[in-house]
C-alpha cells in the first residue's frame, strides 16, 4: 500500500506501455466485474450485452411473434370480435415457433439446424393425418447424419444459387407476380388474406439486409465456408418443398397457420437483421432495446393494424383460395435469408462469446491464420521466407496457426515447433461429428475443456483464441469461460487450385486496402486443395501484402480488447 504513494503522476511512453501490456494478463474476477478502462473497438459487444444473453432471445421472440400476431390478427377479413380473441392465442403459439426456427438457425450459424427447427415447427402445427409436410426436411437431417452422404450435401455446388443476381430474381420476381393478381382482382372478399403489409415488411426486410451488406465493417468478407453454403442450399429445397405439401393439403385452416409460421420467422429475420446492424456500428442500441423493445414493439404493432386496417388488396388465384405463390414466395424469403445474415454477421458470437470478424483498423498489421492440418510438413519457401523476413529485422512475420486436439495430441513436437519459431497458436474445433449442430452442445462444451488442458500440457500457456468453425451456443460459452476470444475473419480464402484465383486475389487486396490494417485473413484448404498449392498461396499473399507495407502479427497484436481507435 505504501508504494502507492510513489507512483509518479505522469507516465513515460515505455512506462505506459508496460501498463498496457500487464492489463492484458487474464484477471477473471476484475475482467468480469469490472468495466473497460477503455473505449473498445467495433466489433467487440460482450461487454455491452446482459451477461446472459437469453432475455435478448426470448425478447427477440416474443416481440416477433406478437408483430406477427397482430399482422395475421388484420389481413384476414372474416374475423369478428369473438373469432379474432379465440385465434389470437393460437397465432401467437405458432408465430413463436417461427420465430423459435429462425433463431435456432440464425443462433447456431447452421442451416441444417434451422431446417431441422422449421421441420418440428411444422410437426407441431400440422394436424392428425398431415404431418408428411415436414418430410423432405427429415430426410434431409437423416442424410446430414451420415457421413457419407453428409460429404455429398457438402459439395453440391452453391455458387449459382447464392449469385446476387439469382438471389434478387429469387425474392422479387414472386412477390411482383402476386402483387399483380392481386391488383388485377376484384376488393378483398371473406376468408383473403391482405398481403400488402406483409410486403410492406418483406421490403423493409430486403432493403437493410441491402444496406447492411454494403456499409458493414467486413464489407469484403463471408463467414460460411463451402460446405455451409452448400448446406444452405440443401436446407432451403427442403424447406420450400415441406411448404409445397402444405399448399397440397388445400387446407385454408392449414394455410393459414403455416403463413403465421412464416411471419413469425419474417419479423425475426427483420429485428435480426437490425440487431446485425447495430452491432457493427453502434453497439449501445442493444440496452436501449433491451429496456424500451415491448413499448416500441407495441407502437409497432398499433401502427401496423392502421396500415393493414387501410389496404384491402388479398392474397388469392381467382377462387382457389390463398395463392401458393404468396405462401412459397415467403418461404423462399426465410429460407435464404438465414444463411445471408449468417454470412454477414456472427450473431451468436456476438451474444455467447467475445467474437472478432475484424482487428484494430490503420494499423497496417493482418493476421494471417491456416489450419496446422493443412501446412505442407518440413522446411518449404515459405518457412524460409518468413524466417529471412526475421533475420531482416521484421519480428512480427508470423503465422496464426490453429491446431485440433488431434494435432496437439498426435503432433505435440511440431506444434512446439512452430511457437518456438514465434508463430501464435490458437485452438480449432473438430471435424463436425456426424450429428446436428443443434444437439453437439455437451460434446461441444467438453471438447473445448480437453483441448484447453491439452493445450497447457503442449505449450506450457494459457490459450486465447479460438477458430469459428464450430458455433454451437455451448462452445462460444465454454471459450468465453476460458477468457478465450472466436476469431472469425473479414476474408476467407478456401484454395481450390494450383494457385489463388484472381477473384480471391481481389478480395484479400479490397479487404486489407478498406481497413489498411485489422484484417484477419483466413487461408485454408478447399476443394481440390493440396498443403503444397496452400504453401504457394500463403507466400503469394505475404510477398504481395509485404510490398504494400503491411506486416503479419499475431491475432493478439492485430485485434486487441483496450486499443485505442485509429481513425
Amino acid at each position: 500500500m505504501g508504494r502507492s504513494k510513489t507512483i509518479p503522476t505522469k507516465l513515460t511512453d515505455s512506462a505506459a506501455t508496460e501498463v498496457i501490456l500487464k492489463s492484458e494478463e487474464p484477471m477473471p474476477d476484475d475482467d468480469v466485474d469490472t468495466p473497460p478502462q477503455r473505449p473498445r473497438e467495433r466489433g467487440t459487444l460482450k461487454d455491452t450485452l446482459p451477461r446472459k444473453p437469453t432475455f435478448v432471445i426470448l425478447l427477440v421472440c416474443l416481440i416477433s411473434a406478437l408483430l406477427a400476431t397482430m399482422l395475421a390478427e388484420y389481413s384476414l377479413k372474416d374475423l369478428n370480435e369473438g373469432v379474432a380473441s379465440e385465434r389470437r392465442w393460437t397465432f401467437w403459439g405458432v408465430a413463436c415457433l417461427g420465430s423459435g426456427s429462425t433463431l435456432v438457425g440464425i443462433l447456431y450459424g447452421d442451416s441444417l439446424s434451422h431446417a431441422f427447427a422449421f421441420g418440428v415447427a411444422l410437426l407441431i402445427l400440422s394436424a392428425k393425418g398431415k404431418s408428411l409436410a415436414a418430410l423432405p426436411i427429415f430426410i434431409l437431417s437423416f442424410l446430414s447424419m451420415k457421413k457419407q452422404t453428409r460429404t455429398i450435401i457438402s459439395s453440391i455446388e452453391s455458387t449459382l444459387v447464392y449469385h446476387p443476381t439469382t438471389l434478387q430474381a429469387s425474392c422479387l420476381v414472386p412477390f411482383f407476380t402476386v402483387l399483380y393478381k392481386s391488383m388485377a382482382s376484384s376488393t378483398a372478399a371473406v376468408g383473403h388474406f391482405s398481403i400488402i403489409p406483409t410486403y410492406a415488411i418483406v421490403s423493409i426486410t430486403l432493403v437493410l439486409i441491402h444496406s447492411y451488406n454494403k456499409h458493414r465493417a467486413h464489407k469484403h468478407g463471408n463467414l460460411l465456408t463451402s460446405e455451409m453454403k452448400s448446406h444452405a442450399v440443401a436446407a432451403a429445397i427442403s424447406i420450400i418443398l415441406s411448404c409445397s405439401l402444405v399448399l397440397q393439403q388445400h387446407d385454408d385452416e392449414y394455410t393459414i397457420k403455416l403463413i403465421v409460421l412464416l411471419l413469425g420467422a419474417l419479423f425475426t429475420i427483420l429485428m435480426s437483421v437490425f440487431f446485425a446492424a447495430v452491432a457493427d456500428v453502434c453497439c449501445t442500441l442493444f440496452r436501449f432495446l433491451g429496456m424500451y423493445g415491448e413499448s416500441v414493439g407495441s407502437r409497432v404493432s398499433n401502427l401496423m393494424a392502421y396500415v393493414v386496417k387501410s389496404v384491402g388488396i388479398s392474397a388469392v388465384d381467382g377462387d382457389d383460395g390463398i395463392s401458393s405463390s404468396f405462401v412459397l414466395s415467403l418461404a423462399m424469403l426465410v429460407s435464404v435469408s438465414v444463411p445471408i445474415l449468417n454470412a454477414l454477421c456472427p450473431m451468436g458470437g456476438y451474444l455467447f462469446s467475445r467474437a472478432y470478424t475484424h482487428g484494430q483498423p490503420n494499423t497496417k498489421k493482418v493476421a494471417l491464420c491456416v489450419n496446422f492440418s493443412d501446412l505442407e510438413s518440413g522446411e518449404n519457401d515459405l518457412w524460409e521466407y518468413l524466417s529471412q523476413r526475421k533475420d531482416e529485422g521484421e519480428y512480427t512475420a508470423v503465422l496464426n496457426v490453429y491446431v485440433t486436439l488431434n494435432d496437439l495430441q498426435s503432433y505435440p513436437e511440431a506444434v512446439k515447433k512452430l511457437a518456438k519459431k514465434g508463430h501464435h497458436i490458437a485452438l480449432a474445433p473438430s471435424d463436425p461429428s456426424g450429428e446436428l449442430s443443434l444437439f453437439q452442445g455437451s460434446e461441444a462444451a467438453n471438447y473445448v475443456e480437453s483441448i484447453v488442458n491439452e493445450y497447457r500440457k503442449v505449450i506450457g500457456t494459457e490459450p486465447s483464441w479460438i477458430a469459428a468453425y464450430g458455433r454451437h451456443p455451448a462452445m462460444l460459452g465454454k471459450a468465453t469461460e476460458f477468457g478465450i476470444k472466436v476469431a472469425y475473419w473479414s476474408t476467407l480464402v478456401q484454395v481450390g487450385g494450383d494457385m489463388l484465383s484472381v477473384e480471391q486475389q481481389d478480395d484479400i487486396s479490397s479487404d486489407v486496402a478498406d481497413k489498411n490494417g485489422g484484417s484477419i485473413v483466413h487461408v485454408t484448404l478447399g476443394k481440390d486443395g493440396s498443403n503444397e498449392f496452400l504453401s504457394a498461396s500463403l507466400l503469394a499473399i505475404v510477398n504481395d501484402l509485404s510490398s504494400k507495407g503491411f506486416t503479419f502479427e499475431s491475432l493478439l497484436d492485430v485485434a486487441r480488447d483496450d486499443a485505442t481507435m485509429i481513425l
